[in-house]
């Protein structure tokens, strides 16, 4: 008796499924590659600007030990260049992977890190960051401090924000610490 009504399958077509994963695959592999594509290029071209910057700082190195008259205008702008150098590759020798092992490290839910500004010159960073509660603050700051990477943590800072809903971030306690990279004992 059930045998007379025809055989209907509601199913979705297998090989249709597979041809959307396959596609949906391919255009994540597509999108992936254009971005790590993208990131080669970038890093390509702050290589080139630091060896750039290395080169210009070299020829200035040669003209200050050649005495040649220079006129006032372009020596000024020939140190403000330098500084600016100076402050890219003192950048350039910052510990970023220690440092940002560190903060992954001793992150929580509870802690909004909102920036970070090295200060090479000084081997410091300051690192601004947004918690619900002051000691959730010092928890994050003790942590730091037993990590590897940083020592000397600091509060230089606290503010709270006002609660009438205008540019009100996501913590309402600011907090603004500077801790000293550690000495590396293989270096």
């Amino acid at each position: 008796m059930w045998r007379a009504f025809p055989a209907v399958d509601f199913a979705r077509d297998n090989r249709a499924r597979q041809r959307r994963r396959l596609l949906l695959w391919g255009g994540l592999a597509l999108a992936t590659s254009v971005q790590v594509g993208a990131l080669i290029w970038r890093l390509q071209e702050i290589e080139s600007e630091r060896v750039e910057l290395l080169q210009q700082q070299k020829r200035s190195q040669s003209v200050q030990a050649a005495p040649q008259r220079v006129s006032p205008p372009v020596d000024k702008q020939l140190n403000e260049r330098l500084t600016a150098a100076r402050a890219m590759l003192g950048s350039l020798s910052i510990p970023w992977e220690d440092l940002l092992q560190a903060l992954e490290a001793a992150h929580t839910d509870k802690i909004a890190i909102e920036s970070i500004r090295p200060e090479p010159s000084q081997g410091q960073v300051e690192i601004g960051f947004g918690v619900d509660a002051f000691a959730d603050g010092l928890d994050f700051m003790r942590r730091l401090e037993e990590s590897d990477a940083l020592e000397r943590v600091l509060l230089l800072s606290e503010s709270h924000e006002s609660s009438n809903g205008q540019g009100a971030g996501l913590r309402p306690l600011k907090l603004l610490i500077r801790a000293r990279w550690r000495e590396r004992s293989g270096s």
